[in-house]
């Protein structure tokens, strides 16, 4: 027992952030031996043993000393809470009272930033369990009182954990963004955007997307104070830019959603299959869309459940074939309004549609004079009820965006097209 609480704080007196993040684990593999192999009393004359001995040095170093004291505590009984008692609510509620010291603590550290990835560690547990905690409240269709600082109920249903998490992983972030060390090499920024993509991982879940993009316009004013998103560590840099494209993705920026995207699947470690599926399931139809590219047959070897997904709607979409187009977004829509992904595609099937206006003026032997009529007819053919003013509306709305040289004339109910290029931006 004693020899967990030494070797926590000698990490702590060799400034070791590596070490003392692994022990104040969940998942450190002494754990069990911490939790189970002693009981409060022991533990905390051992504690108190440990941090009182040799308490000298200003008044600041003792502060800091009794506030590891207080978290090394508080990370005893999270492991007491998972592993003894098995519950994850209270696991949580310790994690979230050991991540508030941490912050105090960090905060008082001036000109060094070695227990920064404490509070990575720390923080992104602190999700996790969250994520569990939530997850079984939902289960068990628990209504959980909320209570106050001082822990007497108020009577009210009270907030999710995960919307707990959020205040003091946003604590840790503001610590890190407000840190004013001149050496650039000791500063804090460098935890900023672990902190930022860990608070994007939590608004998403929890649907409070406005909350990420005020977080992101807090890191957009602040550019010129901080090192470039390139000198972060990749993992911070990747998950990022996913997030930042994303909800440029959803806002229909889709050129800068293409180009954030694109800069993430870049910098992608080429092992990591899961992240580098989670970017193509946006820039895959960003691509369709934006430059007519469908991905290759190495993209769809690689990622089957892609494939499954989009290869036949992109070849549907070549060949125009709106009423396939349309049959395969009925067995995937709510897939693709759950990943918020849906409005693209109707933007896709716009593609599709003018597509096959273009086959049949194709199979009219391009013919520069064609009857409304006609591509009614044209329509039917291939499975597609459509009466002649959605045609004319069609028509209109390709001529009007550039995508069809011509005009409509009313009187013969007729399109007449260009001698010269008729459909510049259309075929595939």
């Amino acid at each position: 027992m004693s020899q967990h609480i030494q070797a926590v704080k000698t990490a702590i007196t060799d400034k070791d952030g590596a070490a003392l993040t692994q022990l104040l684990s969940i998942t450190n593999p002494q754990l069990s031996d911490f939790a189970f192999f002693t009981n409060g009393a022991t533990f905390t004359n051992d504690l108190k043993s440990e941090f009182n001995q040799n308490r000298t040095g200003s008044k600041t170093n003792i502060a800091n000393m009794l506030l590891w004291h207080d978290a090394l505590a508080k990370h005893w009984q999270v492991a007491n809470a998972v592993l003894k008692d098995q519950d994850i609510n209270a696991a949580f509620s310790y994690q979230n009272q050991l991540l508030q010291i941490l912050n105090r603590v960090i905060e008082q550290m001036l000109s060094e930033n070695w227990a920064v990835k404490v509070l990575k560690g720390v923080s992104r547990e602190l999700r996790m369990l969250a994520v569990m905690a939530d997850e079984q409240d939902k289960k068990l269709n628990r209504i959980r009182p909320a209570v106050t600082d001082s822990g007497e109920s108020c009577g009210e249903e009270s907030e999710m954990r995960l919307e707990q998490a959020t205040r003091t992983i946003n604590r840790s972030f503001t610590i890190c963004l407000n840190d004013r060390t001149t050496n650039t090499a000791l500063s804090k920024k460098w935890g900023i955007y672990y902190f930022v993509n860990e608070l994007f991982k939590i608004y998403f879940q929890l649907n409070k997307r406005g909350l990420a993009k005020s977080i992101l316009k807090v890191i957009s004013s602040m550019q010129v104070n901080l090192p470039s998103l390139l000198e972060y560590p990749k993992s911070d840099a990747v998950c990022h830019l996913y997030y930042w494209g994303v909800m440029l993705f959803i806002d229909q920026d889709y050129t800068k959603a293409e180009e954030k995207l694109d800069s993430a699947l870049r910098l992608c470690y080429k092992g990591s299959e899961k992240n580098q599926e989670l970017i193509l399931m946006y820039l895959i139809p960003l691509k369709l869309y934006n430059k007519r590219l469908q991905a290759t047959e190495e993209i769809w070897s690689k990622f089957p459940r892609l494939m499954v997904l989009y290869q036949d709607l992109a070849r549907a979409l070549k060949r125009g074939d709106l009423r396939q187009f349309d049959e395969l977004v009925a067995t995937r829509g709510n897939f693709f309004i759950k990943k918020f992904i849906y409005l693209l595609i109707e933007k896709i099937r716009v593609l599709c549609t003018e597509r096959l206006i273009y086959r049949v003026y194709r199979c009219l032997d391009s013919a520069t004079r064609i009857k409304i009529s006609q591509f009614v007819v044209g329509f039917k053919f291939t499975g597609v009820e459509i009466d002649e003013c959605e045609i004319e509306g069609i028509l209109c709305n390709m001529i009007y965006g550039g995508k069809m040289k011509g005009y409509i004339s009313r009187e013969k109910m007729t399109l007449v097209l260009s001698n010269k290029d008729p459909f510049p931006a259309v075929a595939l």
